[in-house]
């Protein structure tokens, strides 16, 4: 039995067209590219939610998020059954990630060895400090009207509470909206996931499972300084840059804010430069473990957990719905005994926990095309901290807060959801198909998946007793979910 070390990069936020063997318009992926062109490329590969902490938790446990629960930020996943198993088949398992693997979602804690990269600047030394909070609130109900405003009456209920721990938390979060506001832009903790993943490789004996994540391609898009016009013109500015960023994808989705053509556009180039960015070093990476290798080859695998929309059916971000571009992500698998070539029929991300069990087992695999697939999604106010149709009067409670399944064919996909409502889409173009829901798609549900109604009712009567820490929220608030 041949057990061969275990690479596996997965981005956060990167859709399946944001790479070039896939479809993408700037050469923003040259390095995986190259890696795909000798492996595997899973051209219909799908995630099993639209975003992070279920997408993942189906990763690691091989069940549907219905399945799992890890729905909402109050739930907190039991165990991680894929590390365990390979920790328990002679692997030594890492895991290097600025994301939701902390700790407080349970997915990291049966890693050998985990690193957490603190990729955000501003993340401030005291969060819960009086007068941070206070200015936190009048910031949330539009009291400020502009960055010297909110610096002024920060400054002046701090000096008149003599809060040494509001000057500390003045001093991080004021210099880096600074450093934000010149263009002196750092990656989001990359190149250190890169330097700690390098040095986990490197120790200890093998075989080794390396988990390494990378959350670059999510908002707010601010690629490193020397990327920033890559695919922007050099007379763009950083004041007509922080302008785009600072529109809010809840608030356009919500139809309450305004998204330009030509904010879309910066937008776009900055998601792309980050994907680029990301490449370059992954890059370099791969040169160092090559060289570095005393054993047999390892297998990479390169995935991305949902992807992101720039106002493609009116969602911004990925949020609101399950959408073809939100669930379609890219998959490449590079394995030295297995053939180069292209699969063109649907596979979802969970089937990576079957993948990785039978490598455990020294077995040459390949993750197996389906002829259907199912992404899941339990509401828009999952992933918020605030009820949307709360905040916004035209959102719609009914629509919003139910819970949809997508089942994804080669051609078309087919959307049901609690309320009742079923339709099917055109995968290509992404036109609705009248007629287009078949009794065959409702079997397949009822035999997989269950009926809706009785899915969202049961997750809506639970209580988690869970509760979000500071750091967490921190965390959160940084991704821009609170």
């Amino acid at each position: 039995m041949k057990q061969r070390d275990i690479i596996f990069l997965l981005f956060d936020t990167a859709r399946a067209d944001s790479f070039g063997c896939l479809g993408a318009s700037r050469d923003t992926t040259p390095v995986l590219d190259s890696l795909a062109s000798d492996g595997l490329v899973y051209e219909r590969a799908y995630s099993n939610s639209i975003w992070s902490l279920p997408a993942y938790a189906s990763v690691f446990t091989g069940e549907l998020p219905s399945e799992h629960g890890a729905v909402d930020w109050e739930q907190r996943l039991n165990g991680n059954p894929l590390v365990e198993y390979l920790g328990e088949n002679g692997y030594r398992t890492g895991c290097v990630s600025p994301h939701l693997l902390s700790g407080d979602f349970g997915l990291s804690d049966a890693f050998d060895v985990h690193h957490v990269v603190n990729n955000f600047d501003e993340r401030l030394p005291y969060p819960d400090e009086s007068v941070t909070q206070t200015v936190k609130s009048r910031t949330q109900s539009g009291k400020y009207d502009s960055l010297l405003e909110k610096a002024t009456d920060f400054t002046s209920l701090a000096m008149r509470q003599r809060s040494y721990r509001a000057f500390m938390n003045g001093v991080a979060y004021f210099r880096t909206k600074i450093r934000n506001r010149r263009g002196e832009w750092t990656d989001d903790g990359a190149d250190e996931v890169l330097t700690r993943s390098r040095e986990f490789l490197d120790s200890g004996v093998g075989p080794r499972f390396l988990f390494a994540n990378f959350i670059e391609p999510h908002a707010p898009y601010r690629p490193p300084a020397e990327y920033v016009h890559t695919y922007l013109d050099e007379d763009v500015g950083v004041d007509r840059l922080e302008k785009a960023l600072s529109k809010s994808f809840v608030g356009a989705t919500a139809g309450n804010v305004t998204i330009g053509e030509r904010d879309r556009e910066i937008l776009r180039a900055l998601y792309d430069a980050e994907v680029r960015y990301l490449d370059d070093r992954i890059g370099e990476f791969l040169q160092n473990v090559e060289a570095q290798s005393e054993g047999p080859d390892p297998v990479i695998v390169v995935a991305s957990d949902h992807g992101d929309l720039f106002g493609e059916r009116g969602i911004w971000g990925h949020q609101s719905e399950i959408d073809r571009d939100l669930a379609h992500v890219p998959l490449i698998v590079s394995h030295p005994d297995l053939p180069a070539g292209r699969v063109e029929s649907p596979v979802s991300l969970r089937q990576l926990y079957t993948f990785f069990t039978s490598l455990a087992q020294g077995d040459i695999c390949r993750i197996n095309p389906r002829d259907t697939v199912i992404t899941e999604y339990f509401g828009w106010d999952t992933q918020l901290s605030i009820e949307p149709w709360d905040e916004y009067e035209n959102v719609s409670v009914d629509k919003y807060r139910q819970y949809q399944v997508a089942l994804f064919h080669e051609d078309r996909f087919v959307r049901f959801d609690s309320a009742g409502t079923a339709e099917a889409f055109d995968l290509e173009t992404h036109e609705r198909l009248e007629g287009g829901v078949t009794k065959g798609d409702r079997e397949f549900l009822a035999e997989t998946v269950g009926d809706p109604h009785t899915i969202h009712r049961e997750f809506r009567e639970r209580e988690s007793g869970f509760e979000v820490t500071d750091e967490l929220q921190n965390h959160l608030e940084n991704l821009g979910y609170m």
